[in-house]
């Protein structure tokens, strides 16, 4: 996968994407959409770790499936 430039997309530009929208100070519009979103890492290149704060069975399909955070 690839931005429309031709950079490769990596797992850190997801994680730096969702941090934006999790981050206070950046005071995202659609923050509210991933409130059972703890923390997001990625332990290596190709690999993105959701944490959640509380189980939620439709929480996978609603991270992969929304394009407002850019993914």
């Amino acid at each position: 996968m690839s931005f429309s430039d031709g950079t490769p997309l990596t797992a850190q530009d997801v994680v730096f994407t969702y941090q934006s929208v999790l981050d206070q100070k950046v005071n995202s519009t659609i923050a509210s959409n991933y409130d059972a979103l703890a923390d997001v890492s990625a332990p290596d290149e190709r690999t993105v770790v959701f944490r959640l704060k509380y189980r939620l069975a439709w929480t996978r399909l609603r991270l992969i499936t929304r394009g407002e955070a850019g993914v």
